[in-house]
């Protein structure tokens, strides 16, 4: 009962592992990057996390038509440790982007106290787009520079966590 409410998040799942990586670090006496490849070698190992999590071309159309409706909710701010993002059209560089403002894991991460951990959970996000046959581009991440923001509001310029898909 500790985590706080996130609702019907589209990225409940993250969150779920968050917790999960939390409580690794807490109990088994590894450090956090040996966590992080346990994590990582076992979200690889999983031949049915791969047929869950899908691929690119579901994520594009799961997407489609959704952006407005995904922003404009998660912007309402309607859940304190839910993402605040907006959602980049496709263009020559990238088919789909996000611009998180605020980030679940590292509110998640804070209350816990463990702010250190989020940027390994990030760095998850590389593995689960090679899972799903993306390419994930990063210009920084809220983990990194938590001065930037992790609650509250942000502004474009601030952006802490753009990514881009290549062409599929």
């Amino acid at each position: 009962n500790r985590a706080k409410e996130i609702g019907n998040s589209r990225l409940v799942s993250s969150y779920v592992m968050g917790s999960y990586f939390i409580a690794m670090n807490r109990s088994t006496g590894k450090s956090p990057e040996e966590n992080y490849q346990i994590f990582r070698d076992g979200l690889y190992a999983s031949s049915l996390f791969r047929k869950v999590m899908g691929d690119a071309k579901a994520i594009c159309r799961q997407e489609d038509g959704m952006t407005f409706e995904v922003v404009e909710e998660s912007h309402k701010r309607k859940y304190e440790n839910d993402w605040v993002v907006d959602i980049l059209p496709g263009n020559d560089e990238y088919d789909l982007g996000y611009d998180y403002l605020e980030c679940g894991i590292c509110k998640l991460c804070n209350d816990e106290g463990c702010p250190e951990l989020a940027q390994y959970l990030c760095r998850m996000d590389f593995v689960l787009a090679d899972i799903m046959n993306m390419k994930l581009v990063r210009t920084g991440t809220i983990a990194e520079e938590p001065n930037i923001v992790i609650s509250g509001t942000a502004d474009s310029k601030n952006s802490a966590c753009r990514i881009g898909k290549i062409k599929i």
